[in-house]
């Protein structure tokens, strides 16, 4: 792995497309609601445990492309891992950020991707890691 990595998140990162319940990609330093980007849900992700509703978007399409988009990032020296931990109604959250410019306002734009996954049993936890970045309103 040679994306950065933010203080208290744990490097060890193992993406498994079979893991991956949901992806979302949106732009970065915005909330996470869906509004500044968009939630793609696997067909399997019922049989991985999650509570389907009849308005999620289910591309097996989009999960794919997200996540080898995610697992390209990890080698990527200018990306940044925001997220590696368990938690927010899955099991296991990475999410990584993409900067490619800056606003007129200086703050730094691009893209958030994040993977909601099944955990394995001998997944290890990280410390408590900073989720703010990537869920607060720009």
């Amino acid at each position: 792995m040679k994306c950065m990595v933010r203080e208290g998140v744990s490097p060890i990162v193992s993406v498994d497309l079979a893991r991956v319940m949901s992806v979302y990609s949106g732009k970065m330093n915005h909330c996470c609601c869906g509004c500044s980007g968009r939630y793609s849900h696997s067909s399997k992700a019922e049989e991985l445990g999650e509570k389907m509703q009849d308005y999620y978007d289910i591309n097996d399409r989009s999960v794919l492309i997200i996540t080898n988009k995610v697992k390209k990032l990890l080698d990527n020296p200018e990306a940044e891992l925001i997220m590696n931990e368990k938690g927010l109604g899955c099991e296991w959250i990475v999410s990584i950020d993409l900067a490619t410019g800056r606003d007129r306002h200086g703050r730094y734009t691009g893209r958030t991707y994040i993977l909601y996954m099944k955990a394995k049993a001998t997944a290890l936890v990280s410390s408590s890691a900073a989720y703010a970045t990537s869920c607060k309103a720009g």
